[in-house]
């Protein structure tokens, strides 16, 4: 399954974020943030869709968590399903050493739980 969705799911996206800035372009418009989250959740249902109809693999006892993230200029999207996380990696100057610097995690997003209020 992960192969699966590994490998349909970066087309999928790749389709369908190059058609909306195509279509930009053609229309001397800039691209809303919104418009992109939005090709990312129609990627990821197609793909799920795929998995049910085209497959071939049996759902009932697979699964697999996904992690996804798209940069476009300075903006960071990031998608996921199941229980998986993204974190960011920035390099931050430690406060009364000058010229040492440190990485710090800044996570990109929350993991989906069963038991959150806005997943059931």
């Amino acid at each position: 399954m992960s192969e699966f969705v590994k490998t349909t799911l970066a087309k999928e996206v790749e389709q369908n974020i190059k058609y909306t800035f195509d279509q930009a372009k053609i229309n001397q418009r800039v691209v809303d943030s919104t418009e992109v989250k939005e090709q990312l959740d129609k990627s990821f249902h197609r793909v799920t869709e795929g998995l049910y109809k085209n497959s071939g693999i049996n759902l009932r006892f697979s699964g697999s968590t996904c992690v996804s993230v798209l940069i476009v200029g300075n903006k960071v999207f990031c998608a996921n399903v199941g229980d998986s996380r993204a974190t960011l990696a920035r390099k931050k100057e430690i406060a009364g050493s000058p010229g040492q610097t440190k990485l710090v995690g800044i996570p990109l997003n929350r993991d989906h739980k069963a038991d959150e209020p806005d997943e059931q």
